[in-house]
């Protein structure tokens, strides 16, 4: 992967991570394909994108208090890996997501998380 490639999916990473924080469904949503995956702990696979918009916005309805902060992002080929902390309410969460890109947009997502 050049370079320029490089800087644009990591770019792209953490513009999902922003519009996850700042709970802007409509552009998230912008950002999957209609056919992406979400893998997320204690949930089955959720299948396309007004699915996960859905249980995002379920998500984001838990707490007034949400926030996503990267810690680190690496990249292999298409697949970004996003290390983050989460706040819901008082609640910390810790985790990563392993996002595989297609045509610049999010085809799959698996979450892994640990409560700290």
């Amino acid at each position: 992967m050049a370079d320029d490639q490089r800087h644009d999916l990591r770019n792209e990473t953490l513009r999902y991570a922003t519009l996850v924080s700042e709970r802007d469904l409509t552009n998230v949503a912008v950002m999957l394909h209609d056919d992406a995956v979400l893998f997320d702990p204690g949930e089955k696979e959720i299948v396309g994108k007004q699915s996960i918009v859905a249980f995002m916005g379920k998500l984001f309805a838990l707490d007034p208090v949400f926030r996503c902060e990267v810690a680190n992002i690496w990249l292999d080929g298409a697949v970004s890996i996003l290390e983050f902390q989460l706040t819901i309410g008082s609640a910390r969460i810790a985790g990563v997501d392993v996002i595989e890109w297609r045509d610049g947009r999010i085809a799959r997502i698996r979450a892994y998380v640990d409560p700290v």
